[in-house]
């Protein structure tokens, strides 16, 4: 069973990040953070680099609520002001991380317009994620999608966090309703002591499984997927 870790909102030096990073670090495991670019603090930069098993991947622009057509929250829509400032972004983060910066788009609240979905691969984007739906979107050429499966916190239950058995238990089930490799969604901003704890556990008892795996960014994102 193959498994990746992905976790949002990284832009801040803030000991949250440094909690997250060291769970990584303590079970020699890739995690693929999506840093918020038009946000990103120079210390966090550096706390980033100082963890071996960190990867970055693009967080949209500055995490702000343009409204889609349908009224949901959504940064990302299909408004061609918005490309230049994603190429730029994207840059800079090449810049700031070098190889550990991989070409991969994650939209802030996981939706993106399709018109810009389209345009990624001109943009210079490699991949897409987001979080798995009933439906998959077409695929885009030259566009490697891969999202996440199971998200550690319950938005309508107060933000409340599962334990370690939960999240386990909420990636087993994942296994019968998606193909690929299984995305794990955390939240670092909104974990609390407890939470990390249970994340803590949960990647340790996945890392027991003498059939499971963790997946590095930069190699889950090669070749056309959509999961």
């Amino acid at each position: 069973m193959t498994f990746w870790w992905r976790d949002d909102d990284a832009a801040a030096d803030d000991p949250r990040l440094e909690r997250l990073l060291a769970i990584a670090e303590a079970h020699a495991v890739p995690i693929a953070l999506a840093v918020v670019p038009e946000r990103l603090e120079a210390a966090a930069v550096r706390r980033i680099l100082a963890c071996p098993w960190a990867q970055v991947l693009q967080h949209g622009l500055a995490h702000q609520d343009h409204r889609s057509l349908d009224g949901r929250k959504c940064e990302l829509v299909d408004r061609l002001d918005l490309d230049g400032r994603l190429v730029a972004a994207r840059v800079m983060l090449a810049e700031r991380f070098g190889e550990r910066f991989v070409p991969v788009l994650v939209p802030p609240w996981n939706r993106i317009e399709p018109g810009l979905r389209a345009r990624l691969p001109e943009l210079g984007f490699t991949g897409l994620s987001t979080f798995a739906g009933r439906r998959s979107p077409p695929p885009v050429p030259g566009l490697c999608q891969r999202d996440t499966h199971v998200d550690v916190i319950r938005w309508r239950e107060d933000r409340r966090h599962l334990d370690a058995v939960e999240i386990v238990a909420a990636l087993d089930a994942a296994v019968a309703r998606h193909a690929g490799p299984l995305g794990l969604l955390s939240h670092h901003l909104v974990t609390d002591a407890s939470g990390f704890v249970a994340l803590d556990r949960a990647i340790g008892l996945l890392q027991d499984r003498p059939d499971a795996t963790f997946r590095a960014s930069d190699t889950l994102f090669r070749g056309p997927a959509a999961a």
